[in-house]
């Protein structure tokens, strides 16, 4: 049930995060994400694991941590461009096929014995990547989104304008002293 509660929640953030980065801008996506991560993550860390960072030994700690970090940065990174480009379907198909990848380490280095099912459950995963990628997935182009951020932008300067000429009404004073 862990299992499947996880893949349900991995399905469900994938498509929120195709969501973001084909309305949004992919640096201002991946700013917040680190953002917020970070500060999620950091109060987890606090919550849950206090006593063993307390009692934990830092010494060979800064290149594992780091290593982890780079892998992240690049996976988000990587994944948001996958997604910008092909969309959530084709990420998970491919996702898939990194099970057949580990299938052939096992048998390279452990002698690993398998089912012939693999090469089946592959070759269709490969075949619904190929066939997904086909035709390239919709996005908002991009005069509209300009259209939006001027709107924005507008409306945020007309608040501006509003608010200073309500200051000047209200602090005539300082009005005369800044002309």
């Amino acid at each position: 049930m862990l299992c499947l509660g996880g893949a349900v929640l991995f399905a469900i953030v994938t498509v929120l995060q195709e969501l973001s980065v084909k309305n949004t801008d992919i640096i201002e996506y991946l700013g917040l994400l680190g953002l917020f991560g970070s500060i999620i993550c950091g109060l987890q860390m606090l919550l849950l694991e206090k006593q063993t960072m307390i009692s934990s030994s830092w010494k060979n700690s800064g290149a594992l941590l780091s290593s982890f970090a780079a892998c992240q940065f690049m996976f988000c990174t990587f994944s948001s461009i996958f997604l910008l480009n092909m969309g959530t379907t084709a990420l998970h198909l491919s996702l898939i096929s990194g099970n057949f990848y580990t299938l052939i380490i096992g048998i390279l280095l452990f002698n690993y014995k398998f089912h012939a099912f693999y090469f089946l459950s592959y070759t269709l995963s490969m075949t619904g990547v190929y066939i997904y990628s086909i035709k390239r997935t919709s996005t908002r182009p991009m005069h509209s989104m300009l259209t939006v951020s001027s709107q924005r932008n507008d409306a945020a300067a007309q608040h501006l304008n509003n608010r200073f000429v309500n200051e000047r009404k209200l602090f005539p004073i300082i009005t005369f002293l800044n002309n």
